[in-house]
């Protein structure tokens, strides 16, 4: 499987998390530490026993936004509809597994979720695309609960790119372009994103969309 590694380049955005791994954890457990209401700020990645949990920083959380900013205005440009599940708590106990993506996005899939007012991936279909920020050790356990889960395509942050990686069989590989959001332009999304300490979200989207249809 390709995976990701964090970059160490001088000019390189890499979230400073916080990620605490715990061993021995059972799924209902991991449920019940779920669904506390006083863990709602730590997501969560869980998978044979074993539990990450994470807080997340601001830089973090700016790199998941301008994704999302840019990815909804490519989609509004190109009249194609989507919902953005953010960051639904995706699990499937016949798997045993569970995680928050960065956020999560039903696109080719829509017509078989638009309207219902929740979701199960006992009978419904996964995201068609999910975003993951935060590379650290335990990307390579991420990459299994996503393969379990089913999600066909990731766009992960590397520190300098976004990195797409296309589900094949059980394992994900890298590829140029997404299959999901097609001729989105991974190119110009990534020099948004590397300078966005200098401008405001207004400024970047405007940009985004100048160099989208220049």
């Amino acid at each position: 499987m390709s995976t990701a590694t964090a970059s160490t380049k001088p000019n390189s955005l890499v979230p400073r998390n916080v990620i605490i791994p715990v061993q021995g954890i059972t799924w209902d457990m991991y449920e019940e530490l779920r669904t506390d209401p006083g863990n709602n700020g730590l997501r969560m990645y869980y998978a044979d026993g074993k539990l990450l949990l994470m807080t997340v920083g601001y830089t973090h959380e700016r790199i998941r936004a301008l994704i999302n900013l840019m990815l909804m205005e490519w989609l509004d440009a190109q009249d194609i509809p989507s919902i953005n599940a953010g960051q639904w708590t995706m699990r499937q106990s016949s798997e045993q597994r569970g995680l928050e993506s960065d956020n999560c996005y039903y696109i080719r899939n829509l017509d078989l979720v638009e309207g219902k007012p929740n979701l199960d991936l006992a009978i419904d279909p996964p995201p068609d695309l999910a975003v993951e920020v935060d590379i650290t050790t335990e990307s390579e356990m991420k990459f299994a609960i996503y393969s379990a889960l089913q999600v066909p395509e990731l766009w992960v942050w590397d520190g300098d790119s976004i990195q797409v990686y296309r589900l094949m069989g059980n394992e994900y590989v890298a590829t140029d372009t997404s299959t999901e959001v097609l001729n989105f332009p991974l190119a110009v999304a990534n020099e948004m994103i590397l300078e966005h300490h200098a401008s405001n979200d207004l400024t970047i989207k405007r940009k985004f969309r100048n160099r989208m249809n220049a």
